[in-house]
């Protein structure tokens, strides 16, 4: 709880190819119901530069994992949807 935590994304292709700035992600935390962790997005995505976006995040309220939901171009990131879970204590 109250950490920070950096998430890095990298947009691809369906060859493989980085997607670059023209297409950067939208990120979201999934609405109460499919976790209890809470955190908010305190920054980003911001462009890296390298193929690659980052997007902070801060934990508020430990519980169990909650859904990120990252989308580029309106389609949402294949196959996973990536989780955070926010802990008590420090790690």
């Amino acid at each position: 709880v109250g950490q920070q935590v950096e998430l890095y994304i990298t947009p691809r292709d369906a060859n493989g190819n980085a997607l670059g700035t023209s297409h950067q992600p939208v990120v979201s935390l999934a609405p109460n119901g499919t976790g209890t962790s809470a955190a908010s997005i305190t920054l980003g995505p911001l462009w890296q530069g390298d193929g690659r976006w980052l997007v902070h995040f801060r934990g508020e309220t430990a519980g169990t994992p909650t859904r990120l939901t990252v989308t580029v171009d309106g389609q949402q990131v294949q196959p996973e949807t990536p989780t955070l879970q926010v802990l008590s204590g420090r790690a």
